[in-house]
């Protein structure tokens, strides 16, 4: 049902292909690497800079979660290859390749919803067309060359030592030099970075325009324990309890 869209990923498979995926992936997401706020400040310093040009202007309304989904795109895809997807800039600026990536993954997900919605007699609504194919066509055309690359860079170089700063793809092509199993990991990984985490933000802002005490309460908190002198740490964010009784 979704091996168009997430091939054999961990998140469409079961059994010995289910936890090689995992002992793939697992040593890489350790606790120092996943709490580190560098890239996370980058792409923050963008959302906002957008938010305040947004809001500086004649207050009509826009449409956050697609901001927020621009916002994880860009981060996910740093995170996973070192390159930004840069979907979050002026809409003059924004390159071809970024805009079809985002729209091809975003007909992925809604054709594979589409589909777990029909159940086992999709096929019979896709006789004729496949709703994945050309989606699937287009974020290939990004993914592969770059998985390619780090591949084929692997093999000539000697063995790398992991300072922290290596993204998951150059970990990956350490451990494997299959690209289509790479490939599927990283797509897994990039629906779950991307679509969730922008789901998340976009419910948080939702229930904070419901509730504007809550609102003014974890803004308190907020300004109580982050300065503008030095970024906010993973250690900041821990001791913010309001913030995350609000989240849970």
């Amino acid at each position: 049902m979704l091996e168009g869209f997430l091939g054999t990923g961990i998140f469409n498979s079961d059994g010995e292909t289910w936890r090689l995926h995992r002992s793939m992936a697992r040593p890489f997401f350790e606790r120092d690497r996943v709490v580190d706020q560098s890239r996370f400040g980058r792409h923050t310093d963008r959302l906002k800079s957008l938010l305040n040009m947004l809001s500086d202007g004649d207050n009509s309304p826009f449409d956050i979660q697609d901001l927020f989904s621009r916002y994880t795109m860009d981060f996910i895809t740093d995170f996973l290859f070192g390159l930004n997807s840069r979907t979050m800039i002026p809409p003059h600026l924004i390159t071809k390749e970024s805009e079809e990536l985002m729209s091809a993954f975003d007909a992925l997900r809604k054709a594979a919803s589409t589909r777990i919605r029909i159940g086992s007699n999709w096929p019979l609504f896709e006789l004729f067309f496949d709703r994945m194919k050309g989606p699937r066509q287009t974020v290939d055309a990004y993914i592969m060359p770059i998985v390619n690359e780090a591949i084929e860079k692997n093999r000539m170089i000697a063995q790398r030592d992991d300072d922290g700063t290596r993204t998951f793809l150059e970990y990956l092509v350490t451990v494997s030099n299959d690209p289509n199993l790479i490939r599927d990991t990283l797509v897994s990984f990039l629906l779950a970075g991307r679509d969730t985490s922008a789901s998340l933000l976009t419910f948080m802002i939702y229930v904070l325009a419901l509730y504007p005490d809550v609102y003014r309460q974890l803004a308190e908190e907020i300004n109580g324990v982050v300065h503008e002198d030095r970024p906010c740490t993973f250690n900041d964010i821990k001791n913010m309890r309001y913030r995350e009784s609000y989240v849970l």
